[in-house]
């Protein structure tokens, strides 16, 4: 960002035809993209990856091992991820910050340490390939790989707005400021919990946990709203804000094409099966091939360690989601700061619809009927592909309005 001091001098406009200032001008570094750059690690932009240990990694100085940040389309100012490989016997440095983190695990086993500033107190748990957990915010920790193979993590974090919004890495990082509501120091904080309850806001399904040993394997609750069979929790952790659930679309199936509610993107990571998503700008329609439009349409494939972002273009991009594996295609979404937290769409009691209703309830998603020809044949040619049996039930493509659905709004 421009610096005050930095700053020209203003040159007035010399009469009411002229305007004053640029018609057109660059977009600038935000601090959190001046601190990543000072790591001096690669940034892997884009609509996503085939497989995070694909990508290039270079020596982290500040963390230890290898690093790569990850800022897909559309995650700027609101999601900050990096992929981290640590080498065998070895730990990273302790470090302590502002924002929050959350970690997935997809190779190797170790242990992370937790305590607070000026403790000699230490919680230490240990995690393996398919764990997911979360560093409470402003304590000091290590991660430590005590195996004899690489572990290789993604780090999901609210730093970019907390960076754009103080620009102080030492405030950041040397704060002393102890959040007791995130972090009791209580013997069982980092003891997995099974229990699920209704997220007080949607009543889906929720995990209260700060570890959860298995992510990719366990069993998840019936939801239903994205596709027929569709699986989904909420890990609520670290009684923290960052926005995050897994969901999972049984094989042989797809989700409904639908549109975020405005600006700012979700990082989808697969954990489990394999698939691809398909993303395209509502000015191409709800049937982009059938009007001329397919050529506006991305396509990401992944398998276990790929990743896309559902809204590359920042303004409300339609997206779907299919299974091509023999395995159910499990999805870790990663989110950053939710919406309420930095941008509100709406006045506190306003009614907003579920975007998992169809767009003419006042929803935001295109039911199976309405949805373009192309998208069922190429999805069936590509399973055919892969031997997996087209398993959609009929009753999706009849305009048979699912049962469950409902309007009305509890809480405050």
């Amino acid at each position: 960002m421009t610096q005050v001091n930095e700053a020209k001098a203003f040159v007035e406009p010399s009469g009411e035809k002229e305007r004053a200032g640029l018609g057109a001008w660059k977009v600038a570094r935000t601090p959190y993209d001046h601190f990543m750059a000072a790591q001096d690690l690669p940034i892997y932009r884009g609509l996503g990856m085939y497989d995070i240990r694909e990508i290039p990694k270079s020596p982290w100085k500040r963390m230890g091992g290898l690093g790569s940040f990850i800022q897909l389309d559309g995650t700027d100012g609101k999601l900050g991820m990096y992929a981290w490989e640590l080498p065998p016997r070895s730990e990273s440095t302790v470090e302590r910050h502002l924002y929050e983190e959350v970690y997935y695990v997809f190779e190797g086993r170790g242990a992370t340490e937790v305590w607070r500033e000026g403790s000699d107190r230490k919680h230490t748990f240990e995690w393996q390939a398919g764990s997911l957990f979360a560093i409470p915010v402003n304590t000091n920790h290590r991660i430590i790989n005590a195996s004899s193979g690489p572990v290789v993590l993604v780090g999901g974090t609210t730093a970019p707005p907390i960076f754009n919004l103080f620009d102080n890495q030492q405030f950041i990082f040397d704060s002393d400021f102890a959040f007791n509501d995130r972090f009791d120091d209580s013997d069982d904080y980092f003891r997995p919990q099974d229990s699920i309850v209704a997220d007080p806001l949607h009543e889906r399904a929720m995990r209260v946990t700060n570890l959860i040993p298995d992510m990719a394997t366990c069993e998840l609750p019936l939801d239903n709203q994205r596709s027929p069979g569709y699986r989904r929790v909420i890990p609520q952790m670290a009684n923290g804000r960052f926005y995050t659930f897994v969901g999972e679309h049984h094989s042989g199936r797809y989700s409904m094409a639908h549109h975020p509610p405005g600006p700012g993107s979700v990082v989808l990571i697969c954990i489990n099966g394999s698939g691809y998503t398909l993303a395209w700008p509502q000015s191409a329609t709800i049937r982009p091939w059938e009007t001329g439009n397919g050529e506006s349409v991305m396509r990401q494939d992944y398998r276990p360690g790929g990743m896309v972002v559902n809204n590359p273009g920042g303004t409300g991009w339609f997206h779907m989601h299919h299974s091509t594996g023999k395995q159910p295609l499990r999805l870790l979404v990663f989110g950053g700061i939710p919406q309420g937290v930095g941008i509100q769409l709406r006045r506190q009691g306003e009614t907003e619809v579920s975007g998992n209703l169809p767009i003419e309830m006042g929803g935001r998603s295109i039911t199976y009927q309405a949805e373009d020809p192309f998208i069922r044949e190429e999805y069936k040619r590509m399973l055919a592909v892969e031997g997996v049996e087209f398993d959609m039930p009929d009753w999706a493509y009849t305009g048979e309005v699912p049962t469950g659905h409902t309007l009305e709004i509890s809480g405050p």
